[in-house]
């Protein structure tokens, strides 16, 4: 008998950092530094020790006086951002957020990784902290698909230039796919395929070339695709998706 009560005690405990991602209140990650910042309390006491274990039944854990509970439900979502909506939950310049889009929900989601205010498409949306942070890991990159519109069409050396690597803010970037798809009127669209993820680097990427972004659209994040979606709809991931996601290289 006191071996089982030894098995559900150890089962009711969680570390510290991963309670707090799994409360949807931020990544594992970011959590650490709360914890080393001195930031942390449980049961009133400042805990700097990563190593601490939470009693999921017993211990109360605040970071800046709000108190952390457990999601009972996490959420993974598929979201069409629309163009000039901010990738944040709150904005300084005022300016529309994704939030805008899931006050009905009870729990805080938040995005998973960036689509610039100009550019439109696929993006995460979830309060899984753990997902989010290993998606969003360097090492964990996900190859991400864009329809990319632009005012003057590249030549076939720029092509192979632009699939290579180019300078963007000082850096080369890493080896990436294009492909011309069509011409629209006197525009030009093409599929880019990247797994980095720069401040504005398809659009810096094509200004190598002096040829300008009219219109950028995230497509598709690793095999999951934009679909039938519209501007301000979202969708569930599926169970076989968010699998996908967490093993595809």
């Amino acid at each position: 008998m006191s071996h089982l009560i030894l098995f559900w005690f150890l089962m009711n405990l969680v570390r510290i950092n991963k309670y707090i991602s799994q409360t949807g209140f931020c990544s594992r990650r970011k959590a650490e530094e709360y914890i080393l910042n001195g930031d942390v309390f449980v049961n009133g006491i400042c805990v700097k020790d990563l190593s601490t274990q939470i009693d999921l039944d017993k211990d109360k854990v605040k970071i800046g006086g709000k108190i952390l509970k457990l999601e009972e439900k996490l959420y993974y979502i598929l979201f069409y951002k629309p163009k000039y909506v901010v990738t944040t939950l709150s904005d300084p310049q005022k300016r529309e957020t994704v939030s805008k889009f899931f006050k009905k929900f009870s729990v805080r989601l938040y995005p998973v990784g960036r689509l610039d205010y100009e550019s439109e498409g696929a993006l995460l949306m979830t309060n899984d902290g753990d997902f989010a942070n290993k998606l969003m890991h360097p090492s964990f990159e996900k190859v991400k698909t864009y329809s990319v519109t632009v005012d003057k069409k590249l030549s076939e050396v720029e092509l192979k230039n632009f699939s290579d690597g180019v300078l963007v803010d000082d850096k080369l970037t890493s080896k990436s796919f294009i492909k011309f798809d069509k011409k629209i009127s006197n525009k030009f669209q093409y599929i880019v395929k990247i797994h980095e993820g720069r401040n504005r680097q398809i659009r810096k990427m094509f200004a190598f070339f002096n040829s300008n972004v009219v219109e950028l659209k995230r497509i598709a994040i690793a095999s999951i695709e934009l679909g039938t979606l519209k501007a301000g709809e979202y969708r569930y991931l599926t169970k076989e998706e968010i699998n996908s996601l967490l093993s595809e290289n």
